[in-house]
């Protein structure tokens, strides 16, 4: 009963707050509590779970600092012509 009574406001905050998120946000959070709750099922302890979340977090925001820096990699400049026509 209880996680029904949990699961109805959950739902509903869920939906308000995912709808005007960013998709990308999104998938890291459900990632992230994916990455929380997977050690759980497996049962293994508290301990080794909070490093496997640590590891996999850091991991997450590496991968992704990593990706964004390679998206801003300046174009090379294309060439100017002169009033000539000529291309300096």
């Amino acid at each position: 009963m209880s996680v029904v009574l949990g699961s109805i406001p959950g739902v509903y905050l869920g939906a308000r707050i995912s709808s005007p998120a960013p998709s990308g946000l999104i998938r890291a959070l459900l990632a992230l509590v994916l990455l929380a709750s997977a050690p759980k099922l497996l049962e293994v302890s508290n301990t080794t779970a909070a490093w496997i979340l640590g590891v996999g977090t850091t991991a997450g925001v590496a991968g992704s600092l990593v990706l964004r820096r390679g998206r801003h990699v300046a174009a090379p400049a294309e060439p100017v012509p002169t009033s000539a026509g000529r291309i300096r």
